[in-house]
């Protein structure tokens, strides 16, 4: 450790003597958090998902997310407390850890199966970039087997673009969208819409 941080050092000469830069400052302070988050050391709140216990530090998480940020911040009981306890029971404990991993880490892993409990914990924690880019990720694999969950998931969650483009699919494709199983679950009041589009491909 201590040849990277002489690696990374800067020096030049002032008029009353030097200054010394360190240019991995940022990369020294997020793998020094990390470590700490990973032995669990000087942790000062605890996250609670589904029964799970997940500690945390307040600095990581309020520089993230707007909603750690408002409750760290603002004078809520919790900024007062020495180890409060959250409760964030609307996704599951392996995206919220995936999420903490990203905050201490930088690097965040989607997947179908996690790409939707994301942006739900983005959403509510206001974590507006990572979130953009989970519905990006979404409309990638956007097909006639999943428009209509789409469509619902991005109307809940505020995605006005994933909202278009499931929407347009189900005009064009919806001959083959009612043979989809997703279609058997589907409301009446969606379909209803559905079946009023002038455009509806019959």
């Amino acid at each position: 450790m201590t040849g990277k941080k002489r690696e990374s050092l800067v020096v030049k000469a002032t008029d009353n003597g030097i200054k010394i830069n360190n240019k991995n400052v940022g990369g020294l302070v997020l793998d020094g958090f990390y470590n700490l988050w990973k032995d669990k050391l000087l942790c000062d709140v605890k996250l609670m998902c589904h029964n799970e216990e997940i500690y945390a530090h307040r600095s990581m998480l309020l520089i993230y997310s707007d909603y750690f940020k408002a409750m760290f911040t603002i004078g809520l009981s919790e900024s007062s407390q020495s180890m409060p306890q959250i409760q964030l029971d609307e996704a599951s404990p392996e995206a919220l850890k995936s999420l903490l991993l990203y905050m201490y880490t930088g690097s965040l892993s989607v997947t179908n199966d996690t790409v939707q409990d994301l942006i739900v914990l983005t959403d509510l924690l206001q974590m507006r970039d990572v979130k953009e880019q989970c519905f990006l990720y979404m409309e990638k694999s956007l097909d006639v087997t999943n428009c209509l969950g789409m469509w619902d998931f991005a109307e809940t969650y505020g995605s006005t673009t994933l909202l278009v483009k499931a929407i347009c699919l189900v005009k064009r494709r919806f001959p083959v969208i009612v043979q989809t199983e997703e279609f058997l679950n589907i409301s009446s009041s969606r379909l209803g819409k559905i079946l009023k589009f002038e455009d509806l491909s019959l």
